[in-house]
């Protein structure tokens, strides 16, 4: 068991190293690996490491990571913490549909919220409040309605006063 800490220990330290060290395709399939790790922390940190260097082929490989967690019931601390690290790269109507595919669709019912908070927070409150006003006929399960609730909620917070 102890072996196993270590190992951990000493990956997670290595992908911080990846980070913040150069970017080589050694480099990326060593977080590519990570990002698909069966310990989330890991995860977490090679998707972080990937959003750092921000290109292209990184950020779909971290949006891909965060489709697989949100559908798993019991990964929702990993799912918030990938979606945040994610949420700054996410600034075009095309991201806006995937991340209404994610929350609507793919996300477990104990993952969503944590997709909406973290995700949401990104587009202006204009182009969120109609797409969620459209789910509110989908709301049928006593946590999905609070859910979107919720992200309603936070989106007309953000909207100018006046």
């Amino acid at each position: 068991m102890a072996s196993a800490a270590s190992d951990t220990s000493a990956l997670s330290s290595r992908l911080h190293a990846l980070a913040d060290g150069p970017r080589t395709e050694a480099a990326r399939a060593e977080l590519l690996e990570a990002l698909h790790s069966r310990f989330d922390g890991l995860r977490v940190l090679a998707a972080r490491a990937l959003c750092a260097w921000g290109d292209a082929a990184a950020i779909a490989a971290v949006k891909d990571a965060a489709w697989d967690l949100a559908g798993m019931p019991n990964r929702w601390g990993a799912t918030s913490a990938v979606c945040q690290a994610l949420a700054p790269h996410l600034t075009s109507e095309a991201d806006l549909d995937w991340v209404f595919a994610l929350y609507g669709g793919q996300a477990h019912s104990r993952t969503r919220y944590f997709v909406g908070a973290a995700l949401f927070e990104v587009f202006a409150p204009a182009a969120l409040l109609p797409r969620l006003e459209a789910l509110a006929g989908r709301a049928g399960d006593p946590g999905w309605t609070s859910d979107l609730r919720a992200a309603r909620l936070r989106a007309r917070a953000r909207l100018p006063a006046g």
